[in-house]
């Protein structure tokens, strides 16, 4: 489906996402899966999304 470059920065309390790299072209709902998973991943860890 595709990979995430993303790193915790707990100094300045970001949740740091580089890149989203596509196996297969992402649909417009799968884009919208894969945001909703980052935000909720980044709530998780107590960060906001840089």
């Amino acid at each position: 489906m595709g990979k995430v470059d993303a790193r915790a920065d707990r100094a300045s309390g970001e949740f740091v996402v580089n890149a989203v790299h596509e196996d297969e072209p992402f649909t417009a709902s799968m884009t919208e899966a894969v945001h909703d998973e980052l935000d909720g991943f980044a709530a998780w860890l107590g960060l906001r999304i840089a």
